[in-house]
């Protein structure tokens, strides 16, 4: 379609004017052309040069095109990483404020005493477009979204396991210290040695998030400083 306002539509045209009359001239020198075949010639000479420009018009058409879904992509990738990052360094503020700061408070070989229940759903936006994680094209990058976000969710789930644990030791301990107070007390030390082993794994896998979270995040902002503009 011809575009008034793409300079690179007028530049083609003129191009294309230029070039069929450099034709013309060039053939009608050759064989010595009289004004009475100047028309035939100019008309087969212009069918064959609409011909060319369908087939250029056409063809600039499908790489404006092609450049137009790539550039859209290029933004869908930007957004989907832009997203991830906020709510990356959003929830990671938010746990570092509560659980965070119980957890590197809390002493080692002891077990984690307090209770939490995590969202049923705590990564909103990394579900909603995990179908366009693929879209990322650097691999080390593209690996590094999916690790981050697996330590993330394997935390909070390990913080509720805690909880779901802590619970059944108290209420087995409170159910046969009535009955038993010795074995109420063997079960207890037998739990807490379980308890102690959960929550050393748990601090482990906090420092690690920690430090997944934080590299994630710089790294989405270096990919998007250095590889997509705008």
């Amino acid at each position: 379609m011809f575009d008034r306002k793409d300079p690179g539509t007028w530049v083609g045209g003129l191009i294309a004017i230029c070039v069929f009359l450099f034709i013309c001239s060039r053939i009608g020198g050759a064989f010595g052309l009289t004004k009475s075949d100047w028309p035939g010639w100019v008309q087969a000479i212009g069918s064959v040069c609409a011909i060319l420009a369908a087939v250029w018009v056409s063809y600039d058409q499908h790489m404006k095109a092609r450049q137009r879904d790539a550039d859209k992509e290029t933004q869908e990738i930007k957004n989907i990483l832009k997203s991830l990052r906020d709510e990356l360094a959003v929830t990671a503020e938010g746990f570092a404020q509560n659980m965070g700061a119980l957890l590197d408070a809390s002493n080692d070989d002891e077990p984690f005493e307090f209770e939490w229940q995590p969202a049923e759903k705590p990564f909103v936006i990394f579900d909603a477009c995990a179908s366009q994680i693929g879209k990322i094209e650097n691999d080390d990058l593209r690996r590094d979204v999916i690790r981050t976000y697996a330590q993330a969710r394997g935390l909070l789930l390990s913080l509720k396991m805690n909880t779901l644990l802590r619970e059944k030791v108290e209420s087995n301990v409170l159910y046969w210290h009535e009955k038993d107070p010795d074995f109420a007390k063997e079960l207890y030390d037998k739990n807490r040695v379980n308890l102690v082993n959960f929550a050393n794994k748990m601090r482990a896998s906090h420092r690690i998030a920690k430090v997944s979270v934080a590299d994630l995040i710089r790294d989405i902002d270096t990919y998007l400083a250095t590889n997509i503009s705008g």
